[in-house]
């Protein structure tokens, strides 16, 4: 049996069912092949910190509306010694908000019913795959039941331990932090509309509120998981260094764990394959970095693809083409992985630090990369 669609996109997960709703709406056929079950996203409990001008482009492209959510008005930043702090108000930026939270589990839903208003697209949960390949025109996949599937591209969006990437034999970078981020539940009480970064035995703590008295936080550090005794001394470091602005009444639960790596595929696009999302490049989780940095890029080619397929053009070479102007977009990530796999994070704090002491260079700055409200 052989299924066809203009956009073939491997992995149901944020990035491609995003690609498949934009691809959708301007009216571009789309095959979502998931290998896990219907309803997996149930057990995701991250919660994600989305930049204002990502919040902008999922609601001006009607992929989903997230103004709704919790509010970030407030960051901030406390270096090792806890006497100096670089607060980010979106009131003194020019911002209605610096982004909102995001539970994982919430937007994976928003998404899968948003699916329901483009006919043109259909999902296939379950879906075991086994081969990869394509010819002059096309790409094909078949599944583990010898079902094939055809496209004119296809879209991987497979995550970090991309299935196409291996089957492709695509060459990565990567940078193993040896340290792995736990992530759990606490309850506070006090200002729920600021999010903060500390340093704790040199780990990086990031607290992100997302309800009344509740927030997620995240801890990076050594590959051990935090034990108990721990607990309390992080507490009382935080609650030190933050009682102006919480107080940290307990622990709910500290179950989550991320690995702390960082990498990038040498290439962007592979003959009619596109990578999207951690199929392309990741980095640690802490603030949603990865989440913002996967959404800003894809919506470089999601806002131009549908325009390539109507046209008729030589896709391979228009992704090509296309590949060579997104190269400044994942530089960042090759970078800032490098820097910290030096310990050159003080200098990134610092730049941070003179953007803050120079304001209208700051400005100028975000403004080049689309984070003022437009």
């Amino acid at each position: 049996m052989e299924r066809s669609a203009k956009v073939l996109i491997i992995g149901g997960g944020i990035i491609g069912l995003v690609s498949a709703i934009r691809l959708g709406s301007r009216g571009i056929s789309c095959i979502v092949l998931e290998k896990n079950p219907w309803g997996y996203w149930n057990q995701g409990i991250r919660y994600f910190a989305v930049a204002q001008d990502v919040v902008q482009w999922l609601s001006y492209r009607s992929i989903v509306d997230l103004k709704n959510f919790w509010t970030i008005q407030d960051a901030a930043i406390c270096m090792n010694d806890f006497e100096k702090e670089i607060r980010f108000s979106s009131k003194e930026m020019g911002l209605s908000r610096l982004g909102v939270m995001v539970k994982e589990s919430v937007l994976m839903e928003m998404l899968i019913k948003n699916l329901k208003n483009y006919p043109c697209i259909s999902v296939e949960f379950s879906s075991v795959l086994e081969r990869i390949w394509s010819d002059s025109c096309c790409v094909y996949v078949m599944n583990a039941q010898g079902s094939y599937y055809k496209g004119k591209c296809c879209i991987a969006a497979d995550g970090k331990k991309s299935w196409v990437r291996s089957k492709l034999n695509r060459k990565t970078w990567c940078y193993d932090f040896n340290q792995i981020a736990y992530s759990g539940v606490i309850r506070f009480d006090g200002d729920s509309h600021t999010v903060w970064d500390v340093f704790f035995k040199n780990q990086c703590v990031g607290i992100l509120p997302f309800s009344y008295n509740k927030a997620a936080c995240i801890l990076m550090g050594p590959s051990k998981k935090m034990i108990p005794s721990q607990e309390g001394e992080l507490f009382s470091t935080l609650n030190r260094n933050l009682r102006e602005k919480i107080n940290i009444l307990e622990l709910e639960q500290w179950d989550g764990h991320y690995v702390l790596t960082a990498g990038r595929c040498k290439e962007e696009t592979c003959e009619l394959v596109l990578f999207l999302g951690d199929a392309l490049e990741w980095m640690h989780p802490l603030m949603g970095q990865g989440m913002n940095l996967a959404l800003r890029h894809a919506s470089k080619w999601l806002d131009t693809l549908p325009e390539a397929l109507n046209s008729g053009i030589d896709l391979k070479q228009w992704l090509y083409r296309h590949r060579k102007k997104n190269w400044k977009v994942g530089l960042g990530v090759n970078i800032g992985a490098i820097a910290l796999q030096s310990k050159l994070q003080l200098f990134a704090w610092k730049g941070v630090y003179w953007g803050m002491v120079f304001p209208k260079i700051f400005k100028l700055f975000l403004e080049q990369v689309c984070i003022y409200d437009k």
